[in-house]
């Protein structure tokens, strides 16, 4: 795959827009391809200002999970992005493009 190379825009998400399309173009991974269709699937009714999501209105499982994960941030157990990201790069091969 080519790095991510898109052309310039001005509003920095139009930039990322354009990038997210060009690696898509890039790419005849499958699995990547279904990733991002995932995350798309799953995340775009939490970026809408209209439809913000709440911790009481997760499924039990979910919200103890994202409780239990706060419960280690106040006890100083979170990990810097950059670890957790050295250890998906080391995991998945995955070099990061954006956050280095």
């Amino acid at each position: 795959m080519e790095p991510l190379i898109a052309p310039a825009a001005t509003d920095p998400t139009e930039q990322l827009r354009a990038e997210l399309h060009h690696a898509i173009d890039e790419t005849d991974d499958a699995a990547v391809l279904q990733a991002l269709l995932t995350l798309a699937a799953h995340a775009q009714p939490a970026l809408e200002a209209d439809h913000p999501v709440h911790l009481e209105d997760l499924p039990p499982a979910e919200r103890a999970a994202v409780e239990e994960g706060l419960r280690q941030l106040d006890a100083g157990l979170g990990l810097p992005h950059a670890e957790v990201w050295a250890e998906y790069e080391a995991r998945y091969g995955v070099k990061s493009p954006r956050w280095k």
